[in-house]
């Protein structure tokens, strides 16, 4: 369900964005349509499409697959990262060579930013795993309803953007 609200946010966010933001990359010439498609870097796209997709693939069907581990699961997991970790390295290279690439790829040799590329996740998950054991923690050691666990969720569920 809540995947289903997600979705149309998603693209009302694009929308809303493509409307009221102008890149500070582009001339203020304007450019015909088929210029403009000519500068999206559609391989890049594709590329971290089937980078990150395989990635959350395995992870939500790890945990299932764990308890029935069969020949065709580790198969499938494992075809799944291969690609995964393939597609990623034909990423590097093929931004490393694009004239407007998604990412610019410098950057990770940069030891900040990809320490705060770290720090990033490792908040977030810190975050999450909050969020995901704090009703389990008002109920079980607090005694408390589930509203109550909700009602103490609210600041972080606030705070989130």
């Amino acid at each position: 369900m809540a995947f289903a609200v997600q979705v149309p946010v998603c693209f009302l966010s694009v929308l809303v964005a493509y409307v009221c933001l102008r890149s500070s990359t582009t001339p203020t010439v304007r450019k015909n349509t088929s210029s403009r498609l000519q500068d999206i870097d559609i391989t890049g796209s594709f590329l971290l499409i089937t980078t990150i997709v395989p990635i959350l693939g395995v992870a939500a069907t790890l945990p299932s697959a764990l308890r029935h581990l069969t020949p065709l699961i580790i198969i499938s997991l494992t075809l799944a990262t291969t690609i995964s970790c393939i597609s990623a390295v034909v990423f590097y290279r093929v931004e490393k060579t694009v004239k407007n690439p998604i990412i610019d790829v410098s950057l990770l040799h940069d030891s900040s930013v990809v320490s705060l590329c770290f720090l990033n996740f490792i908040a977030a998950g810190a975050y999450h795993a909050v969020l995901y054991l704090l009703p389990f923690f008002v109920i079980m050691v607090d005694h408390q309803s589930a509203s109550a666990a909700g009602k103490s969720m609210s600041p972080l569920c606030i705070n989130s953007r």
